[in-house]
């Protein structure tokens, strides 16, 4: 598909229309391709952790909440 836009020397251009389901317009914001990017480069690097259940995420993510209140950020 193709978006025809007329300019004013005549010329006709041809623009790749880009169809977008509005609900997902988010994913293509410039700020989220930048998240994307730096969290590929950070598995790209092993900068992750990997968890075996649920359960150990949230553990995970509780601990890293009380380092963190206690170096009072």
């Amino acid at each position: 598909m193709f978006d025809v836009v007329p300019r004013d020397d005549g010329v006709i251009e041809l623009r790749p229309k880009i169809s977008v389901n509005p609900t997902q317009a988010w994913f293509h914001s410039r700020r989220w391709q930048q998240m994307e990017r730096e969290a590929d480069e950070d598995l790209a690097a092993g900068r992750v952790e990997r968890f075996e259940s649920g359960e150990d995420f949230l553990a995970a993510l509780e601990a890293e909440d009380a380092r963190l209140r206690a170096e009072g950020r």
